[in-house]
């Protein structure tokens, strides 16, 4: 008895579909590309025909559910139910490719550099020279000079754009002591912690 319920409130469902879309003729939506899997190389032909999977699996979906009600074979209905999710798996594998090589691309330009190490400074002739040991990351860009005359800061920015991994400060007046420290920033534009703090006083 509920089998028979169920079937009649699906086939009107059904009805109330079709009386808006009018019948439409089954669509063969059985998968004509190579299978996907977690090995198939991420490129624009595969997004572009993904796109077009989804388009074709929804609008025949729709053609179904219309043709059914002049058409009510549930042994075709189940056939076309198996084909669909045979369908949304590859679909689902296919998203699952896109987050994953987008969640590669998202790990290489938001990972920071190393914070620059053995910063040193020293007082010379009214000015002040800073060294560090140089970062050796493939996509390391330049480095950023901050400076306090409070020790342990807030240090505040100073120089941008240092091409190499020395810096003079000539902007120092005697007697005060200066305390540096420095960052990395890669191509990217990510900027690495700080470095070891430097002071000197000129």
């Amino acid at each position: 008895m509920r089998t028979i319920t169920t079937i009649g409130v699906i086939m009107l469902i059904i009805g109330f579909l079709s009386s808006a879309l009018g019948a439409f003729p089954l669509v063969d939506i059985s998968a004509s590309s190579a299978p996907i899997d977690e090995d198939t190389p991420f490129s624009t032909q595969l997004v572009e025909e993904t796109s077009g999977k989804i388009g074709t699996m929804y609008s025949t979906i729709i053609e179904d559910i219309a043709s059914f009600a002049d058409n009510p074979d549930l042994a075709l209905a189940q056939s076309r139910l198996d084909e669909m999710t045979v369908y949304a798996e590859d679909l689902a594998t296919r998203t699952q490719l896109f987050a994953n090589d987008l969640q590669q691309k998202l790990d290489v330009i938001t990972t920071a550099p190393l914070a620059p190490t053995g910063l040193t400074a020293q007082a010379n002739s009214g000015q002040v020279s800073l060294d560090w040991n140089d970062n050796v990351e493939p996509d390391m860009a330049f480095y950023n000079v901050y400076r306090s005359t409070t020790a342990g800061g807030p240090y505040s920015f100073y120089a941008a754009g240092v091409g190499t991994s020395t810096f003079v400060d000539a902007g120092v007046s005697s007697g005060t002591t200066y305390y540096y420290v420095v960052t990395a920033i890669n191509t990217s534009e990510v900027e690495s912690d700080s470095s070891n703090p430097a002071s000197v006083t000129p």
